[in-house]
């Protein structure tokens, strides 16, 4: 409950959005993003297939959002001709979110070309949740790769991250500041002007796969996200408002 007068408390998935409101004198608490059950339940399920030996990365997301650091995704996948990436979400104006495909600049058009046309990219479009978390079950690594100065996040947090990490392997990103220490948990750059040495980063990462993708930190990884379930945080929620209760 948060931005009207009157409010009794403040939920968030930022600290930054919650300073928003410091001048409410009301308890504010920060709920991490989530992860389903059933989310859980299917990469527990999934078969896993080896991918013909080659690294494979994955990202989700809308593709026609403007604040991609487009030229950064760009570089990182044409110097690793030797990684797979696959790509899911939106990549077509009928499947956007964004104004019903409206308004899309051509700059965006562009890259989804360029994208199109890389031999080491799979675009495959909007997948339900099932069938997503059965693809991320087999990749290697994820890459996640945003504008942090067009970024309507702000680099704060994103939700994708939890579904990533639920499978236990190494997330590459942008500087995100909900995760600035937790390196076990995302691999970034210190940066939060640009993301100049994150093609450097990305090289490091996939160069020394055996180490960042232990089995100690898959465990912790996988930990986390169970820790995370929207069930869980329902019942922390539940809880908070019960203490407020009269």
């Amino acid at each position: 409950i948060a931005g009207r007068e009157g409010a009794t408390v403040i939920f968030s998935v930022t600290p930054e959005i919650l300073n928003k409101y410091a001048h409410l004198d009301v308890p504010k608490k920060h709920i991490l993003h989530g992860v389903t059950d059933e989310f859980l339940a299917a990469l527990r399920n999934a078969s896993m297939p080896r991918q013909n030996g080659k690294i494979q990365v994955g990202y989700s997301g809308n593709f026609l959002r403007p604040d991609m650091d487009h030229a950064v995704f760009l570089q990182i996948i044409r110097e690793n001709p030797e990684v797979q990436f696959h790509c899911w979400g939106s990549y077509k104006a009928g499947d956007s979110n964004v104004g019903g495909g409206q308004g899309i600049s051509n700059s965006v058009t562009n890259f989804v070309q360029q994208l199109q046309d890389m031999p080491n990219v799979k675009m495959y479009g909007v997948v339900a949740s099932n069938t997503l978390a059965q693809h991320l079950a087999s990749m290697n690594a994820f890459m996640i790769c945003y504008d942090i100065n067009k970024d309507q996040s702000k680099g704060t947090n994103y939700h994708k991250i939890m579904e990533y990490v639920a499978t236990g392997k190494v997330v590459i990103s942008n500087n995100v500041t909900n995760y600035k220490d937790r390196p076990d948990l995302v691999q970034m750059p210190a940066s939060r002007e640009n993301n100049k040495e994150l093609p450097q980063l990305f090289k490091q990462v996939i160069n020394n796969l055996a180490e960042y993708n232990s089995e100690q930190l898959r465990s912790t990884r996988m930990q986390y996200a169970a820790d995370n379930t929207y069930s869980k945080h329902l019942d922390e929620i539940e809880a908070v408002l019960q203490k407020l209760s009269p």
